[in-house]
């Protein structure tokens, strides 16, 4: 079990907020595998101060995916403050602040940026607990750049304007997702401080995340890009910590399926438009790591008729070994 102020998870495993995938339709696809924290896509606080429709949008369609946490981007207080309240008022679980994007839009402040601002990220977690009753948490890289390593002041700083939780990425601003994920900052801020820690960046398998847990002493683990066409993926981490036991990937077919419920749902929740401008990229992750698919992969990018591509996976047999 995983504790995060009052919310009580039954896993120790969280699936990450991601851009452009952590739709209504992908949680729902991941809902049928796990019952771990989620997140919707990440929002800016801006934006949703504004009434920008693409963000509202975007937490209308919360469905029954509890729990499920959204995680805010920026840098203005007084947003961050009526941010986290609308996202308590929508019936969240929990508001995260984004201190790890190692890249956002344009040249704002925001994302692991903030970790060179400790003051600026005090005044945010302040405003952001004064503002709601659900848990408040923190997800940030270890610092700007190698010398400038600071997540354990960024952690300590958290704790003290009343965070929940804690998420680090072992990897700093600088290096994006290229490099070595360094596991000892992560194990230094579990060490600092008394609230949950968990660990993220670079877990692919199950064997990785007990790896990584118990080299950090972190109270979870958080997936990512991992996960991505690998729903199921959650679900064998956790069974694997629970007691050592690995089970297989789904077939080709079992794959399929999976794959044609979820862009069945995209059309469902999200409509049309959305579905013709974003199905090409949702079937290739699910076909990443699937071998003897190379024929599929070809056709399917050539495709921009959503009836056309469910034909096309349907009628598709694997090329032989």
């Amino acid at each position: 079990m995983l504790v995060i102020g009052k919310l009580e998870l039954e896993s120790p495993v969280v699936m990450a907020p991601i851009a452009g995938f952590s739709d209504v339709a992908f949680r729902h696809i991941l809902r049928r595998f796990t019952n771990s924290l989620m997140f919707a896509e990440m929002v800016s606080a801006t934006a949703l101060v504004v009434g920008a429709k693409g963000s509202l949008r975007r937490l209308e369609a919360k469905s029954n995916h509890s729990p499920l946490g959204v995680q805010l981007l920026g840098a203005n207080p007084a947003h961050f403050y009526e941010a986290a309240r609308y996202v308590e008022d929508q019936g969240y679980d929990l508001v995260d602040i984004n201190l790890g994007c190692p890249k956002v839009p344009g040249e704002q402040l925001a994302g692991a940026k903030l970790m060179g601002y400790p003051e600026l990220v005090a005044r945010l977690i302040r405003a952001m607990r004064k503002a709601v009753d659900i848990p408040v948490t923190v997800k940030m890289r270890a610092g700007l750049e190698e010398g400038r390593i600071n997540c354990v002041q960024i952690a300590r700083i958290a704790q003290e304007e009343g965070a929940d939780g804690i998420t680090v990425h072992g990897r700093t601003c600088a290096q994006r997702f290229s490099g070595r994920c360094n596991l000892d900052w992560i194990a230094q801020v579990v060490e600092a401080v008394d609230i949950p820690v968990i660990a993220n960046g670079d877990i692919q398998t199950p064997q990785q995340a007990k790896m990584v847990l118990a080299k950090t002493k972190a109270s979870g683990v958080m997936i990512g890009r991992a996960a991505l066409g690998k729903p199921w993926l959650l679900a064998q981490v956790e069974r694997y910590l629970l007691d050592g036991e690995f089970f297989p990937d789904p077939s080709f077919e079992e794959i399929r399926q999976i794959l044609l419920d979820h862009l069945d749902y995209i059309q469902r929740f999200l409509g049309d438009i959305y579905l013709r401008k974003n199905m090409r990229k949702v079937v290739s992750t699910y076909f990443k790591s699937v071998p003897h698919v190379r024929r599929l992969r070809q056709r399917v990018h050539q495709i921009s008729d959503y009836f056309r591509l469910r034909e096309e996976l349907l009628s598709f047999s694997l090329e032989p070994v």
